[in-house]
């Protein structure tokens, strides 16, 4: 708790920077790795699309809606990591292949990619100590802002 983590308790009683330090504190170097391969592998699809700015809010804004879900989901469970906002990005390629902004050779693959991802993702938090109420805030809220940030026109 004391490096930021998010607990609904101390975030409602006015601790809010807590519903963001969360996303950049991790419980190991093997949480850190996994955020880290799966931040790398989605901002390769996402960042040329989006560009450096639309980027980022997606990543902050879905980190934010994680730790939302999480503390209205998990009231008393004390949250850390970045699988929110990395579930966020998961998202955005989702709306993207929706909005057809990859080439349609690559389109299917990277469907196929992406729903992997989240169905791993999803079903290693069936096994407990891992925040699925993060992954299914930061997934909703990235599909969403990934097709709004899509319309705003071409990249920064």
């Amino acid at each position: 708790m004391e490096w930021g983590a998010n607990r609904r308790i101390e975030t409602l009683a006015g601790q809010w920077w807590r519903l963001l330090t969360n996303v950049f504190v991790h419980a190991g170097f093997p949480h850190l790795f996994f955020n880290g391969f799966g931040l790398i592998i989605s901002a390769i699809f996402v960042e040329p699309i989006l560009g450096r700015i639309r980027f980022l809010i997606l990543y902050i804004f879905s980190g934010l809606c994680g730790s939302l879900a999480s503390i209205v989901w998990y009231p008393n469970t004390i949250s850390v990591g970045a699988s929110g906002a990395i579930f966020g990005l998961y998202g955005a390629i989702l709306g993207l292949v929706l909005m057809d902004a990859f080439p349609r050779d690559d389109k299917k693959n990277v469907l196929i990619m992406i729903v992997t991802f989240i169905l791993t993702g999803l079903l290693w938090g069936l096994f407990g100590g891992i925040d699925n109420a993060a992954h299914i805030g930061g997934l909703v809220s990235g599909t969403l802002s990934g097709i709004i940030l899509f319309q705003f026109g071409k990249k920064d």
